[in-house]
């Protein structure tokens, strides 16, 4: 028998590796329960699999430990070669979390097509690859028309998020530091190149060197870049840019600190825009050198019958650095190959620079901006440097309105002047020389000076030696005395209320171990309960607390011992609370006590971070939960992935603490609004719209209310809210109620 349960189990593990292709680790595919990559031969095995013609499209590949690349010619995972548009040959449609594991050494030095992706990953048609880092990359092919350090080409939708790139990646067009060509639609974010990007030829960027294409006039189906970051070098002769070196895509909120060297066509974050796209909150920090056509943000701007204008949007970005070219050179853009911007938004933008009198946007044919030129800041920063110091006319110390800050030590010590003897006062580090006048004494306020010589140096923060107290000063603590409440000649404070009483010390210094009692009146009540400082005690009447520190806040309710039915003297049993579970535990909120119908369940969801209070220690049990708030409190649950929020709802806005988690929702097919394009963002929930939100992503499948709210019924979701309707708004104690069980019982 034993040796048939054996041939049994190992029948069905053949069939397991048939059907994924590869025997991974652990794991059967779910995102509960994902592939797992433990070592170097799991990984080959899985990118042998996946080039054998397994997408895994739907499945869940998580890398569980660091893995170091033996230097060999790496074969990509996904040996697809681009076609166009779309491409040819094997590619990964699953879920890859890298689970911030690193993986060094990737080395490819040679390919069999030029058009053939290299990376990590070569191909990914609509899937995903995130929380990865690629550290020590080398790769050069100096033939490669795609790659990319992460991946070599995305298409159809798919997502690289949270990926990190450190080495340096050399191709000839379309190379990127994470991803060579991001085609049709797809979204990168988060993503950090730190590798140097070279090619021979152009179109590259430090996180991907060529996004465009799109599907029709569908501009919700662009490429878009996200909150990304570049550090490293880029050079190229034409189309460089930060950032993406050719763009037809959303580029927003991204950062580059990498020096950009090119020819034309040279950006801090976009070598060549094409007519599409929304460009904005975008910051350049670094130089920017070539030729012309050079920008701090976006190098050139191409609309021609080739690429159809869309709706294009160049606004909110900064350009810090320093730009060096000899002709078309501004601080946003430097040339455009259309008459005019009459059908662009290009607004809020703005530049530490002024090249030679250029305005932001402008193609002068007859100005050369040379590279000797110097730069010189215009006006003041849209973000005013903070001040280092300050004058302290009056003495306290503080830096009140009256008084003048100043961004450097020297500033002030010239505005002191030479006569009156003045204090200044330091708000950050020093690092200046500056000698001080006999007169000026500068106080270090305890930060750092470097360079300053001269005057009087002093530290407010540090007493003199003279002025440190003997011992140690214990301070007292004086306890609130409630109106009514008596007070003995011994200091004992003792309230009365109905049932019995209580009572406490009045002071005490802080560190004492302190007794508070509490009695009830007589035999025809008990202490119901008793909470000290926000912790729930036992009904024993004696308290005595160790190393008290804090004035004590005393709640008690003293409940009838028994009750008698008139004229039957036989006692009846009394209506008492449950003894809650979180007895001795910290009361968590104020206005919900051990003996409320929904107190474990409350904090049962409160210690899990899945709900939080209201404020000021408050849960607000009673009150409504928006539809927004329900979408976040999924959204955490999930684990907070990354979404970003495009317009859908007419009532939601970007950037707002529900934004990421309504996207994600409606992305997820969890939420759709009322039809018309509103969310019903401060609408309350109801229960029959919890049940049906709950049900999508438990099943990852749509269902109506009727479908949501059946299915909730069968898994005892509502057991303890007998009563309630699909139609009625949910309270935040019901929310939690049903909360629990979900998580419990189903999730």
């Amino acid at each position: 028998m034993r040796k048939s349960i054996l041939s049994m189990m190992l029948a069905v593990a053949m069939v397991m590796s048939l059907l994924t292709g590869v025997a991974f680790a652990a794991g059967s595919g779910t995102s509960l329960d994902p592939y797992l990559i433990n070592n170097i031969a799991d990984l080959e095995a899985f990118r042998d699999a996946v080039n054998g013609g397994n997408t895994y499209e739907g499945k869940y590949i998580k890398l569980t430990a660091d893995i170091t690349l033996t230097n060999e010619n790496w074969t990509p995972i996904g040996t697809g070669t681009r076609d166009s548009k779309s491409y040819t040959g094997y590619a990964f449609k699953g879920i890859f979390d890298g689970n911030n594991k690193i993986i060094s050494g990737l080395t490819i030095n040679s390919t069999t097509n030029k058009n053939a992706a290299l990376g990590l990953f070569g191909v990914v048609d609509g899937g995903t690859v995130k929380n990865l880092k690629l550290d020590n990359v080398n790769i050069n092919v100096s033939t490669s028309n795609l790659v990319g350090g992460a991946i070599g080409m995305m298409v159809n939708g798919a997502t690289a998020d949270d990926i990190t790139v450190s080495g340096a990646v050399i191709g000839n067009d379309g190379v990127g530091g994470i991803v060579g060509r991001l085609i049709i639609s797809g979204t990168i974010t988060g993503c950090i190149n730190n590798a140097s990007v070279t090619s021979s030829y152009g179109g590259i960027g430090g996180i991907v060197g060529k996004a465009y294409y799109e599907d029709g006039a569908n501009t919700s189906l662009f490429a878009s870049i996200y909150r990304c970051t570049n550090n490293g070098t880029i050079t190229a002769p034409m189309y460089v840019g930060g950032i993406v070196g050719l763009a037809r895509a959303n580029v927003i909120g991204c950062i580059n600190n990498g020096p950009v060297v090119g020819g034309t066509q040279t950006g801090g974050i976009i070598g060549q825009l094409m007519a599409a796209g929304n460009v904005s909150d975008n910051e350049n920090k670094a130089r920017i050198s070539g030729k012309n056509h050079l920008g701090g943000i976006i190098g050139d701007y191409s609309q021609s019958s080739d690429y159809t204008y869309y709706n294009v949007t160049i606004a909110n970005n900064i350009n810090r650095g320093e730009l060096a070219a000899t002709e078309q050179c501004a601080a946003i853009m430097g040339c455009n190959n259309i008459d005019g911007f009459t059908a662009m938004t290009a607004s809020g933008n703005v530049s530490y620079y002024n090249v030679g009198g250029l305005e932001l946007f402008g193609n002068p044919e007859d100005m050369v901006i040379d590279s000797t030129n110097k730069f010189e800041t215009v006006g003041t920063p849209s973000e005013p440097a903070d001040p280092v110091a300050f004058i302290d006319t009056d003495g306290d110390g503080v830096m009140d309105n009256d008084e003048d800050g100043y961004t450097t030590l020297q500033e002030a010590v010239n505005a002191a002047g030479g006569t009156e003897n003045t204090t200044i006062v330091l708000l950050d580090d020093v690092n200046e020389n500056v000698e001080l006048p006999a007169n000026v004494t500068l106080d270090k306020n305890g930060y750092e000076i470097t360079g300053v010589t001269g005057g009087t140096v002093i530290d407010s923060t540090v007493p003199p030696a003279s002025d440190a107290p003997e011992s140690p000063v214990i301070p007292t603590v004086t306890n609130p005395i409630p109106d009514g409440a008596v007070v003995s000649e011994d200091g004992t404070v003792t309230v009365t209320t109905e049932g019995g009483s209580y009572s406490y010390p009045a002071s005490f210094q802080a560190g004492d171990t302190v007794a508070v009692t509490v009695t009830p009146a007589d035999d025809s009540w008990k202490i119901g309960y008793v909470v000290i400082n926000g912790v729930a005690r036992d009904n024993s009447g004696l308290y005595v607390i160790e190393n008290v520190t804090e004035a004590l806040n005393i709640e008690v309710i003293f409940v009838r011992a028994h009750s008698f039915i008139e004229g039957i003297d036989t006692p009846v049993a009394p209506v008492e609370p449950e003894v809650p579970s979180y007895i001795g535990n910290t009361l968590r909120f104020t206005d919900v006590m051990p003996y409320n119908a929904a107190y474990d369940a409350i904090n049962f969801v409160a210690d899990r971070g899945i709900m939080n209070g209201t404020g000021a220690g408050q849960f607000s049990p009673d009150a409504d939960l928006t539809r927004a708030m329900m979408a976040t409190i999924l959204w955490r649950m999930e684990g907070q992935p990354t979404a970003w929020y495009n317009g859908q709802f007419s009532d939601v806005k970007g950037g707002q603490w529900y934004s990421s988690a309504i996207a994600w929702a409606n992305a997820a097919g969890i939420v759709e609004g009322y039809g018309n394009g509103v969310f019903g963002l401060n609408d309350s929930l109801t229960h029959g719209q919890l049940c049906a939100m709950l049900y999508r992503w438990n099943t990852r499948s749509y269902g109506d209310i009727d479908t949501a709210w059946n299915w909730a019924q069968a898994n005892g979701l509502y057991a303890d809210l007998a009563g309630v309707n699909a139609d009625e708004a949910a309270t935040r104690a019901e929310i939690a109620e049903v909360l629990m069980v979900f998580v419990l019982r189903v999730w």
